[in-house]
Formats: structure tokens, sequence, C-alpha cells
């Protein structure tokens, strides 16, 4: 399965540059309890502006640079998404959450299965979006509402 993991603001803004602009605890927490003991995939420039792997979990590092390397024992560099579709969309056994950035979420978004969305409470200010979707392909699951952001769940129509 598919699963991207995304935060957003009002205006579906992500971050500026590699940096996320909001530092919200809570929110933050979501994503770890969501994501630990998972295998996450993410572009370079995301892992790079993390800086180092996140802890209980496989990344994988999507990238067009053939040079690029990390060397870590839960870290992967890969350069074929398609491998990626392949392996996991639709596929009940194995899941994967796409962490970002924009360029990633907008290529993985027509293979997603589910959607993870924070909606942060908000206007920011930043340069990177979250790629437009089409919320009538997918079923909504689950909404929890939380002082600084909303939590929606989603999963595509059959």
């Amino acid at each position: 399965m598919i699963k991207i993991i995304v935060a957003y603001d009002k205006n579906k803004l992500i971050g500026n540059g590699d940096k996320l602009v909001w530092n919200i605890k809570q929110e933050l927490n979501h994503f770890k309890n969501t994501t630990l003991n998972q295998t996450i995939l993410m572009g370079d420039k995301t892992f790079d502006g993390i800086g180092f792997p996140l802890p209980n979990r496989k990344t994988i590092i999507l990238t067009k640079d053939l040079n690029y390397d990390y060397e870590h024992e839960n870290v992967s560099v890969i350069n074929d998404f398609k491998k990626i579709v392949n392996k996991y969309q639709k596929n009940p056994n194995k899941h994967i959450f796409i962490c970002g950035g924009s360029q990633i979420y907008a290529l993985f978004l027509p293979y997603a299965d589910e959607l993870y969305i924070s909606e942060i409470k908000g206007e920011y200010i930043g340069d990177k979006f979250f790629a437009d979707w089409n919320e009538n392909e997918f079923d909504l699951l689950e909404t929890v509402d939380y002082e600084e952001f909303t939590f929606k769940h989603f999963k595509r129509k059959l």
C-alpha cells in the first residue's frame, strides 16, 4: 500500500525550501507514531533537510542524482520510482509512507492508496506546496480534531 503522509496549511503549503515552517509538537508526534517501525520514502532534498535517518524506520531516498549515496544500515537510495509503485501499490502485505517533498508527493499522488493528512490551522509563508488532488477519488475514513491541526485519513475508492 502506498500511503502519503503530509501536513499542510489551508493553502496546501508544506514548507519553505527543505524545512517545515511550523513546529507543532503534537503533529510531529502524530507523524512519528504513524511511521514508527514502517518504511518511509522521501526525496534527497527532504532527507538532506532533516540531516539524518529517522530512528526506528527503514528509509528509502528517491533521487535523480545517480551519484547520491548515504551509508546507513536503515537507508537505501533508489533512482526509479516505478519500482516502488510496482512493489507497494495495492499490495496489502507491503506498506510505504511517502514523506515528501513536493515533487515526490506529486509523483506518487496518482498511485496513492491512502492519504494521511494533517491540515494545519492557519496560514504560513513558504514556497513548497502539496499537489492538487481530487477528494472525490477518496473515501474519508477518519477525522480527528486537535488544537493546532485536523487529521484526516482517506482511502482511494475502488
